[in-house]
């Protein structure tokens, strides 16, 4: 089979949160496997060649500026200014406006933007105190709302056709959109399940006719901010705003979607009629197959056993619960039915192999939290490096897939719920 060239970076280096996993289910959902993953080190050297878009979502906004840095901040306007496509969410959109310019943001000015969710003495939070606000300057950004809101595209905009949709606020902006910044959706208000973090006329003057995504032009490139993460799986209709913007710019159109859900489908037919005859794995691969499976149901089964543990752990300016475990074992255990797709592939050994190691490593970091716990101490250390070994071991597996398994059958799970 042709490969396809990666020409969406999507970045999942330090700071990010488990999110950054929602925009592999957008793709999945959609048939596109061009993206690769971005780490801190590849903005800093500016490995970005070949890419024509940058997606950057939710997470620590200011343990991403540190860990990009001025260089970082510096590949991000050449690639946006020589052509290239940024798209950020949440942590991702703050990142970038010229409204945010305190240090360590103040190299990363790609939009003329601000937020309207900042005081220096916000109210008391009426639910959910640990995700309420975060140090900025002299005050605080707050957030609002904690849930689903409506989100209503702009009329006359290449968007207004989607109407008005549900998508997820998640700490994301409320936008000041400035010179040279277009307005493309606003606020409606809260959705049902949506907890207020606010008083109502607080929240309304907020989160009503208040501008949740922005683009503007830099260099010859484009930038798109949005306070809601539209690639969130959890709410379906947002991922259409997503997937019209990447048609918009050219990213993949929907020619190429439905050309690639029907090759995705004959592919799939022609996989179960020769399924009998599929070349056998080498018996060390079948074997690494099976350790790989085991360590991944073990690890979500132990995963399962955290919600006993009411507790959370702030990581710099970012809380992390129990259930942000469960929901990366849950992601992976999803897949592990497509890894034997991978198994009979040339040098799927090495990469099964890498992959048993690193599941057995998170395994292992989530006894030892667990450990901790029933000890009656924090565990602080323990879950920082569990959460960066899950990072790590999700982006190797879907590398693999991308590379060498199912995912060119189009069999891959789409991760929704």
């Amino acid at each position: 089979m042709q490969e396809i060239e990666p020409v969406i970076g999507i970045y999942a280096g330090e700071g990010a949160s488990h999110s950054w996993t929602w925009f592999i289910s957008f793709l999945e959902a959609r048939g596109s496997r061009g993206y690769r993953f971005l780490e801190g080190s590849d903005l800093r050297e500016d490995r970005l060649e070949g890419l024509r878009a940058v997606l950057i979502g939710g997470g620590d906004v200011e343990a991403i500026a540190r860990e990009l840095g001025e260089k970082g901040a510096r590949a991000l306007e050449g690639f946006v200014g020589s052509g290239g496509l940024y798209f950020g969410s949440c942590a991702g959109a703050y990142l970038v406006m010229e409204g945010v310019d305190l240090p360590p943001y103040t190299p990363f000015r790609l939009i003329e933007a601000g937020i309207a969710n900042y005081s220096p003495a916000p109210p008391p939070p009426l639910n959910l105190p640990h995700k309420y606000k975060v140090a900025y300057g002299r005050g605080f950004v707050f957030h609002p709302a904690y849930g689903p809101v409506w989100v209503e595209m702009q009329e006359g905009s290449f968007l207004g056709e989607l109407g008005t949709v549900a998508a997820a606020l998640y700490g994301g902006p409320v936008i000041v959109p400035g010179k040279g910044c277009e307005r493309l959706a606003v606020y409606r208000g809260p959705h049902a399940g949506c907890l207020p973090m606010v008083e109502e006329r607080l929240l309304l003057r907020l989160l009503q006719n208040t501008c949740a995504a922005a683009c503007g032009t830099y260099g010859r490139g484009r930038v798109y901010i949005c306070g809601p993460h539209f690639e969130c799986p959890y709410y379906p209709e947002g991922g259409r705003v997503l997937e019209r913007i990447l048609q918009e710019e050219n990213i993949f159109s929907a020619r190429e979607r439905k050309q690639a859900a029907r090759l995705r489908e004959g592919r799939a037919r022609r996989d179960r009629e020769m399924r009998s005859t599929a070349p056998a794995a080498e018996p060390k691969a079948a074997g690494l197959l099976e350790e790989v499976r085991r360590e991944l149901s073990n690890l979500r089964i132990a995963a399962r056993w955290m919600e006993s543990f009411q507790v959370r752990w702030k990581l710099g300016a970012k809380v992390w619960e129990p259930e942000k475990i469960i929901y990366y074992a849950d992601f992976l255990w999803d897949r592990a039915d497509a890894l034997k797709e991978c198994a009979a592939a040339e040098g799927a050994a090495e990469d099964l192999e890498e992959l048993t190691e690193k599941a057995a490593g998170a395994r292992l970091a989530l006894r030892e939290l667990r450990s901790r716990l029933e000890r009656g101490e924090e565990g602080l250390s323990e879950a920082e490096d569990l959460f960066r070994r899950l990072r790590i071991l999700t982006m190797r597996l879907l590398e693999c897939l991308r590379d060498r398994g199912s995912w060119r059958s189009g069999l891959v799970s789409s991760g929704q719920r």
